[in-house]
């Protein structure tokens, strides 16, 4: 009996392991929180990327705060939509570069406490560099970390941000898509004819799991890419289609991809598919939830299918492949 309960808890350990960290996760948890006052801050400008605990009440104390200061946030991100996939990331990444912003300011709200973290971002899709100390502010209260803000600003620089913004300039959710193509909800069919690339988390356990599942159960032609790859390089290299999931809460993400939702629905019905056969399972709308889709390299087109989401990325990867083989009648 003992060595079955260490037997179930080795398992439960792995499968929580091999679960993918979030983009979010990966962009916040790796950053040196030990620098002082960026000495360029009122000289340039940022954006805001703020979490859904946020309110807009909230938010215009912080520019209100930040226009006193003189820190030119010229925009504000909603940081779970930004960071839902590869595709919003880029999409952010884009943006961020039309804007000519210099600095990220990244607003959460943990047990009652807020926090500041200022980091320069560095024009690429990991947006800040870990290696370099980056500025944290935080109190239970928000106008005490403002005025923290305010004073460490007149002590280390004069203002020379004037001409800012009186309330929050928030970003239209059309800038940040993963969707910049055509919209099917439609599965990708002719898959097997075309090259196709699925690029890797980047986590070595998932990675191994991934590579695992896809010899086994994927009968096409197909590649493994670096999860960072560029599509215009797969492109060039002879890839058709990509594979690309959303990962954050079951509402936000079908918002994102453009499925229609009651917002009062507090639970989402998921097709998922049981000995072969395609059945519903309901998960609530405030779960996180991974979703793929297939993408057409060339195009930019999209094939989501139906929404088969589900908790882990194994169970979403098998239902999302489990489908396209019971359209194309594969085994």
């Amino acid at each position: 009996m003992k060595y079955f309960f260490t037997f179930i808890l080795s398992l439960i350990s792995f499968f929580i392991y091999s679960q993918i960290y979030s983009e979010e996760a990966k962009l916040l948890n790796p950053l040196r929180l030990e620098g002082g006052f960026p000495l360029t801050l009122t000289t340039t400008r940022s954006a805001v990327f703020y979490d859904q605990s946020i309110n807009n009440l909230d938010l215009q104390n912080v520019q209100s705060g930040f226009q006193q200061t003189g820190i030119d946030a010229v925009t504000y991100i909603e940081l779970a939509r930004s960071m839902s996939g590869m595709d919003c990331k880029r999409s952010a990444l884009k943006y961020l570069l039309k804007r000519d912003i210099k600095f990220l300011i990244f607003l959460t709200k943990q047990k009652n406490q807020y926090s500041f973290k200022f980091a320069p971002f560095n024009s690429k899709i990991d947006f800040v560099d870990s290696t370099k100390p980056c500025w944290l502010v935080q109190d239970q209260s928000l106008n005490s970390a403002l005025k923290r803000i305010y004073q460490e600003a007149i002590g280390s620089e004069k203002k020379q941000n004037f001409l800012i913004n009186d309330l929050p300039e928030y970003i239209s959710e059309n800038e940040i898509t993963p969707i910049n193509g055509r919209r099917n909800e439609l599965l990708a069919t002719d898959l097997g004819y075309f090259a196709v690339a699925f690029p890797k988390f980047g986590e070595e356990t998932p990675d191994k799991e991934f590579e695992n599942y896809l010899a086994e159960n994927y009968t096409g032609k197909y590649e493994i890419v670096d999860a960072y790859a560029e599509e215009s390089d797969l492109r060039k290299k002879g890839f058709l289609f990509i594979l690309r999931f959303i990962h954050t809460k079951g509402s936000l993400a079908k918002n994102i991809l453009g499925y229609q939702t009651p917002e009062s629905e507090s639970a989402l019905a998921s097709a998922t598919f049981i000995n072969g056969e395609l059945q519903l399972k309901t998960i609530p709308s405030s779960e996180e939830i991974y979703k793929f889709y297939f993408k057409k390299l060339e195009t930019g087109e999209v094939f989501l299918g139906k929404w088969d989401a589900d908790i882990t990325w194994q169970d979403a990867l098998k239902n999302h492949l489990n489908a396209y083989k019971a359209e194309k009648k594969l085994k």
